[in-house]
């Protein structure tokens, strides 16, 4: 198990749900927002108890989950991340190259996929 906590920060119904349950099951505790925006309304209520962040890229409400990703990692350079998304973009293309913790998975993807991203993100390899 993860037992870590969690902010799932999906538009699309569906893929949130399935996402939230998967977590769940390997012990996450799950704070979800329905945008960019709520989930920045929501960080500074939650930010200490928050290890990783999952986000779509394409959100609702102006801000884009790699908007996101660069406010939250700004802020905890050691907040893990993952970004997913449909189309085919990468962190190198929105100034996050450098950025560590943060991760970019392809939808469609495997729930062992995302399981495999998120233990890495929540587990980081001493460097």
């Amino acid at each position: 198990s993860f037992d870590y906590g969690a902010a799932m920060l999906f538009e699309e119904f569906a893929v949130r749900k399935l996402v939230r349950k998967l977590l769940e099951l390997h012990g996450c505790t799950v704070i979800e927002a329905c945008s960019g925006r709520e989930a920045l309304d929501l960080w500074g209520d939650v930010c200490d108890e928050i290890s990783v962040v999952v986000s779509d890229v394409v959100m609702p409400e102006g801000v884009s989950g790699w908007d996101l990703a660069k406010k939250l990692h700004a802020a905890r350079p050691d907040l893990g991340i993952l970004l997913t998304s449909g189309y085919n973009q990468r962190p190198d293309d929105h100034g996050l190259a450098e950025a560590e913790n943060v991760a970019f998975l392809q939808k469609p993807y495997e729930a062992k996929e995302l399981k495999s991203n998120l233990y890495d993100l929540m587990h980081p390899k001493a460097g």
